[in-house]
């Protein structure tokens, strides 16, 4: 096998080995969280995919505009998840200024 064949496998082989190393780590289990309003609180489930490694998370919500407060809160706001947990995010509607005719983003 000439070098050069053997610095390609070589190659292949570490990307394929770096590529599952980065593949832990903090992860949603939704892109989007719809809030129906007959409920108190939406969840949003988190899990630590890393198998050594703690995380420090720490969640907002922001409104569009970044000036207005925005009519939800998360709890918890900043926790420890462990490697290889999962928790949920609540996300809880504090004002009632949203319209009920129409939904909201």
């Amino acid at each position: 096998m000439s070098k050069r064949t053997f610095a390609v496998i070589l190659t292949l082989l570490c990307s394929f080995c770096i590529g599952q190393a980065l593949a832990g780590g903090i992860v949603l289990q939704r892109t989007r969280v719809i809030y129906d309003a007959s409920r108190k609180e939406a969840a949003l489930p988190v899990a630590n995919k890393g198998a050594e490694t703690p995380y420090l998370l720490q969640s907002w919500v922001d409104n569009i505009d970044g000036k207005s407060r925005a009519p939800f809160i998360i709890t918890p706001p900043l926790f420890r998840l462990e490697a290889g947990d999962d928790s949920s995010l609540r996300i809880i509607k504090t004002a009632d200024n949203l319209p009920e005719n129409k939904e909201s983003l």
